[in-house]
């Protein structure tokens, strides 16, 4: 038994110290500015923040020295028992800049594919922005099936039109495998126009070598 307890002291003591060291190390924190997409910066910081195993009740701590402007006066504005609750410190935020259901709604209904953008990065900000309208529509369980439905007729409706009939036809089951066929797609053709490229720069040269 003795033993035991003192197994459980030294994990216990390793674990502060493993902690200690981890919140003495610094590390990259995003800082929102006037320009930045609140939404953006948020998620940013979660990532930063579960990456790095800081505990959620530390993250106000944290947050409060990155915020500006709005963001700040939304803090400032909370009652003194909710400063240092996350989630109540994000939702006042978010409400200030009116990230509500319908701007969520609306990010999710005009997603656009952005240029340089991944199928699978297009798909995973989808999804995304799909989350948070239904959590800020007070919506907590949307199964998984119904949420590939929608998301898979809103990447349809904005996919090139060739494309969007070729993956029809393959009857994608999830937003993910959408994702990656449409990748694989774009990677084949992008193959198929260089080589047919590299023929006609090779037909050119013969063409001139003719000639001269």
């Amino acid at each position: 038994m003795k033993s035991l307890l003192e197994l459980q002291k030294r994990e216990m003591e390793a674990r502060l110290e493993m902690m200690s060291k981890m919140y003495a190390k610094p590390f990259a924190l995003p800082k929102l500015s006037s320009k930045d997409d609140v939404d953006g910066f948020i998620h940013t910081f979660e990532n930063v923040m579960t990456i790095n195993c800081v505990p959620e009740d530390r993250w106000v701590h944290w947050l409060v020295p990155q915020l500006c402007g709005k963001a700040q006066e939304a803090y400032n504005r909370l009652a003194l028992e909710d400063l240092q609750d996350y989630q109540k410190v994000k939702s006042a935020i978010l409400e200030k800049y009116q990230l509500n259901a319908d701007a969520y709604r609306m990010k999710f209904r005009s997603s656009k594919r952005r240029e340089g953008q991944t199928y699978k990065e297009w798909i995973t900000h989808i999804g995304d922005m799909f989350h948070k309208w239904m959590k800020t529509s007070g919506v907590n369980n949307v199964c998984s099936e119904m949420r590939d439905v929608l998301i898979l007729e809103h990447a349809f409706n904005m996919l090139p039109q060739d494309l969007s009939i070729k993956l029809r036809e393959s009857n994608p089951p999830t937003a993910k495998i959408l994702a990656d066929r449409a990748d694989d797609y774009e990677v084949a053709s992008l193959a198929i126009k260089g080589k047919f490229h590299g023929l006609i720069s090779r037909s050119l040269d013969l063409v001139h070598a003719d000639e001269i």
